[in-house]
């Protein structure tokens, strides 16, 4: 896979121009060149349409392929062989829930893999045709443990393989000690603390818990809460021992007596969907602006995504918006959508910033027959003034009417997205302070507010799972985090 940004000096991003190309070269992986073909089909990733479009073949020159391509996106260097989709559920003979990777490999070891669902269930697609080699492994135990395998197909249609039962006897638990924090909303030194633990692999799931207080006290509770004697930083632990006696232990250090803050948390845990918070309003705002705090940060294993944010009409399809920013860690911001060629050369964005709160200001005005303009401004500087929201190609007149259809009335959605649909991210895209004003009375009134406090850290705010969130269900990996 190969994925391409070019930037100017001055931050802007570049393309290929109209009616020129360029080549891609992809150096063919060691083990795969005495098989590789002449020729191979070339992809790139839709972002929009979430979905892998064909364009385009490379040609093979000695160890490399290389393949000409009209604009930069990600691509990919794949076959194209016919496929079915496979399914089935594991279930464990001992009746507990534990986590599996499955793969579905041919002769040449090449294949579909990935992890079953959390209640064992798995479908995707493989290829057609051909006898392959159906593995089941145990992550609970470690990725190289086998504990199923046998040899199916060929398919020539969708199959659903049914229950496969899988005996994982004899293998420990996997424990995972978890839990929340949350300080008391009077007394400063008395907090809570919500046991999330889990345990994997056994069918009785049930946990003792032992926790210490920094020194300052100890429970046995599952959830207890705890006085403290005195501010400063003090290490909770929380030990749990599962029921064949596995153990697990968790410390998380807390600023007793200080001042918390609490703000929306997006990260991405699916590579079908990004993360996102989604808010929609009663009615659109056809003059207004919205004000909101930003922060990005590393997850444990992987480094930052892209995060967006995209303000919209009744759609949030990108290239329907009144304007969306991608918001960058380690070079320039940059427009995605809404931003005619002129607006980019014009635009003045400053450099992306990690473990740091950001202001953000986006205001704009609309006249019931144009599409609106708007303005930016980012960390207190301004990146661009009244400029007209346009959509991403001027000649196609479809798209033109659909943009003004889309944009004409005004904003009446605020997506803050994180990642790709593609992939996942353990970093995260942190939200706080939101504040969207309506001008259109005549006089300007908040019309939306959000500082996240009163909320309980760890709250989702996907309003399916928390009826008290007033965002949409479309808001995904968005729960609440908090600074103490």
């Amino acid at each position: 896979m190969v994925f391409v940004e070019m930037y100017a000096e001055d931050g802007r991003k570049l393309n290929i121009a109209d009616g020129k190309t360029a080549n891609i070269t992809y150096e063919i992986p060691e083990d795969l060149v005495s098989d590789a073909p002449e020729t191979i089909k070339m992809w790139w990733y839709d972002y929009d349409a979430g979905a892998w479009r064909e364009e385009g073949e490379a040609t093979r020159n000695g160890s490399k392929w290389i393949g000409e391509v009209a604009h930069f996106s990600c691509w990919n260097f794949d076959l194209n062989v016919p496929s079915i989709t496979v399914s089935g559920q594991i279930l464990q003979s001992n009746g507990g829930l534990s986590k599996f990777y499955v793969t579905f490999l041919n002769e040449d070891g090449k294949g579909g893999r990935g992890s079953a669902n959390a209640d064992g269930s798995f479908s995707g697609r493989i290829e057609a045709g051909v006898s392959l080699e159906f593995t089941i492994r145990y992550i609970e135990a470690d990725c190289d443990t086998i504990i199923h395998q046998e040899l199916v197909g060929p398919f020539d249609q969708d199959t659903d393989l049914g229950e496969i039962i899988v005996d994982t006897d004899g293998f420990p638990s996997k424990p995972v000690a978890m839990f929340i924090i949350n300080q008391d909303d009077i007394d400063p030194l008395k907090y809570f603390f919500t046991n999330t633990s889990s345990v994997g692999g056994i069918p009785d799931t049930s946990i003792s818990s032992s926790w210490d207080f920094g020194g300052d006290g100890t429970s046995t509770e599952d959830s207890p809460s705890h006085t403290f004697s005195a501010p400063g930083f003090y290490d909770i632990t929380l030990t749990i021992t599962a029921a064949d006696g596995e153990v697990a232990s968790l410390i998380q250090t807390i600023d007793v007596g200080g001042n918390s803050n609490k703000y929306a948390r997006i990260t991405d845990t699916k590579d079908d969907d990004t993360g996102e918070l989604r808010l929609a309003l009663d009615e659109a705002i056809l003059t207004g602006r919205v004000n909101f705090d930003y922060r990005v940060a590393e997850g444990e294993e992987m480094s930052i995504a892209d995060g967006f944010i995209n303000v919209a009409g009744p759609s949030t399809t990108g290239r329907l918006s009144i304007c969306e920013i991608r918001i960058k860690d380690d070079t320039y911001h940059e427009f995605r959508e809404g931003a005619s060629e002129a607006t980019i050369a014009a635009s003045n964005f400053p450099m992306g910033v990690v473990d740091v709160w950001v202001p953000i200001e986006i205001s704009w005005s609309g006249n019931g027959v144009t599409t609106p303009i708007y303005t930016v401004t980012i960390g207190g500087q301004t990146v661009i003034t009244d400029a007209p929201s346009t959509t991403r190609d001027p000649n196609d007149e479809q798209m033109v009417a659909n943009h003004l259809e889309a944009t004409i009335n005004g904003v009446l959605n605020f997506q803050w997205k994180y990642n790709s649909n593609s992939f996942t991210s353990d970093g995260v895209y942190e939200i706080d302070n939101i504040t969207v004003y309506s001008s259109d009375s005549g006089t300007e009134t908040v019309v939306f507010e959000d500082d996240f406090e009163g909320r309980l850290f760890g709250e989702d705010l996907n309003p399916d799972f928390n009826p008290n969130s007033p965002y949409t269900e479309n808001s995904n990996d968005a729960s609440v985090g908090e600074d103490f």
